[in-house]
């Protein structure tokens, strides 16, 4: 007899994780939209085998769609700050942008 609670898997979490990635979500932010914890996401990244290429299309998406928006000038420099000059820097090793 199975022990805990039931697992909310099922293949449709792959679509909603991949639909996340096209719009640019964090891996955590797409946990956070499907009502899961991070621990899960990893668990069912490991254990399905659907959901680890659903886990790697959506974080090639969600780079794909920031990268896209700096190429195309979106993330515009701050202005009115002191000092040095203030802008965006996208590092696409992590699919971060930093605020420099």
């Amino acid at each position: 007899m199975p022990v805990g609670r039931p697992t909310k898997y099922n293949a449709e979490m792959c679509d909603k994780l991949i639909e996340c990635g096209k719009q640019g979500m964090t891996l955590v932010e797409a946990a956070a939209e499907m009502d899961l914890a991070m621990s899960t996401v990893y668990l069912w990244r490991d254990k399905h085998e659907a959901f680890s290429e659903a886990f790697k299309r959506a974080e090639a998406l969600a780079e794909a769609f920031w990268a896209k928006r700096l190429r195309e000038g979106l993330a515009l420099p701050l202005s009115g700050r002191s000092g040095c000059e203030k802008g965006w820097h996208y590092q696409p090793q992590s699919s971060t942008v930093l605020l420099i």
